[in-house]
This record gives structure tokens, C-alpha cells and sequence, in this order.
């Protein structure tokens, strides 16, 4: 069992370190109850301490609202999925995708940032599923966007997030304002 306070920023890299230093060489599935804002900067602590596999999240329509009333017979579930997501090609392949077409929006990340933005974080959140325009950052949406999307629906949960090692949100299937922000800045 492991702690931080969301406010403590030194406690939460500690615990990411922790984590870190406490599982090399092994799979992890680490589950964290705490708010939204907490879940973030776990995130971004998973980033700064290298944790080279990331970190899945679980939150509202899973486990984060009212957790105390329901059941852990999921976990073994969610484990699965996660293990045939990373084991598999579809998420490598997602993701390779949509970091190269972020890469190659603009030079300039923050114009990326903004012309995404703009593009995507709308009032249709998930029910956008594609923009015009000829960066190749659309045509991964459209071809992406309708799969992870499914994948939220069937499994319940609240989001699906793509981070760059850079911090960077490059995807989000409900795109809300966080989607297109740098967490490490």
C-alpha cells in the first residue's frame, strides 16, 4: 500500500519511484483511488520517473465513484484486457500513429496544441469522428477513433488516454479540455 497527498507533488513522484524501483523486471496492474486531479498527476509521475510502461487508468464508470460499494471481481477482467492490449498490435500500432502525426502537425508543439484543440475538443467529445484538413494526424483519428471508442463503451470506462513521453495528451477518445495539454509543463 502506497500514498501522497494530491497537493504534495515530492510524495507522488516518490511513489512512482517506489513503484518503480519495487517492480523492475516484473508486469504491474496498480490501482489508485483518489480524485481526477490525483490520477493526473500520477500520470505525469509515471512520466518524470520513467515507469517505461506506463500506467492505465481506471476511473468514473469503473472503480472511482462510489468504490467503496462495489465489488474487485472486475479486476481479473480489466487485467486481461490489459495484458492482450500490450501484448497485442493494435495499441502499438495506435500509438505509433498518433505520435507520428503529432509530430508532424507543426514544428511548433504548442500551434499543434492549439490547431488540435480547436479541431477535436468540441461538444461532440466521442461522437466526433473525424475533421477535415490533410495532416495525417486526421486520418489516424478516423481510422483509431471508432476502435478505442468501442473499447470505452464495452469495458465502461471513463476515458482512454494516449500520452507521449514528452507529456503530451496526443489522444483521448471523449477529448475534453485537457485533451491537446502538455501535463509535465
Amino acid at each position: 500500500y502506497k500514498s501522497a497527498e494530491e497537493a504534495d507533488w515530492p510524495s507522488i513522484q516518490q511513489v512512482m519511484l517506489e513503484i518503480k524501483e519495487s517492480t523492475k523486471g516484473k508486469n504491474r496492474v496498480v490501482f489508485f483511488i483518489g480524485t481526477e486531479k490525483l490520477f493526473r498527476k500520477l500520470i505525469c509521475a509515471s512520466i518524470t520517473e520513467v515507469l517505461q510502461k506506463g500506467i492505465a487508468w481506471l476511473t468514473e464508470g469503473t472503480w472511482r465513484h462510489e468504490w467503496w460499494t462495489k465489488t474487485d471481481q472486475s479486476t481479473p477482467q480489466h487485467r486481461q484486457w490489459l495484458a492482450e492490449d500490450v501484448a497485442g498490435s493494435d495499441l502499438k500500432n495506435a500509438f505509433a500513429e498518433f505520435k507520428q502525426s503529432w509530430d508532424e502537425y507543426d514544428a511548433n508543439a504548442e500551434v499543434t496544441r492549439a490547431a488540435l484543440q480547436k479541431d477535436y475538443a468540441t461538444d461532440q467529445k466521442d461522437a466526433l469522428m473525424s475533421v477535415e484538413g490533410s495532416e495525417s494526424y486526421h486520418d489516424a483519428h478516423r481510422k483509431w477513433h471508432t476502435v478505442y471508442r468501442k473499447i470505452l463503451y464495452d469495458r465502461g470506462y471513463y476515458d482512454i488516454f494516449f500520452f507521449d513521453t514528452k507529456g503530451d495528451l496526443i489522444y483521448s477518445v471523449y477529448k475534453e479540455s485537457d485533451y491537446a495539454t502538455n501535463f509535465k509543463a
